[in-house]
């Protein structure tokens, strides 16, 4: 166990932005997914995924489609605390 702590500490340490951890055998990232990495991934804006969460009339089927299975394929889940701020 320490090995492979020791192990994920340097490649943390020598440039991977975000800590992996390893739980049996699937990788679990520490970081929630945002909407902007949704975005990013789909090639939209934010505003885009907001719109598409929020179920507007504004976006095409066909953006809306690649946002959702953008968000399946990430595993996205909006934040309950992100959610009541606005």
């Amino acid at each position: 166990m320490l090995v492979l702590c020791s192990i994920l500490w340097n490649r943390f340490r020598f440039g991977e932005t975000t800590p992996v951890f390893y739980w049996g055998e699937a990788e679990v990232s520490k970081r929630p997914i945002s909407i902007a990495t949704v975005a990013a991934e789909a090639g939209v804006g934010v505003g885009t995924v907001s719109r598409v969460l929020n179920e507007s009339d504004q976006v095409s089927e066909a953006t809306r489609k690649r946002v959702l299975s953008t968000m399946e394929r990430l595993d996205y889940r909006p934040l309950r605390s992100a959610s009541s701020l606005s």
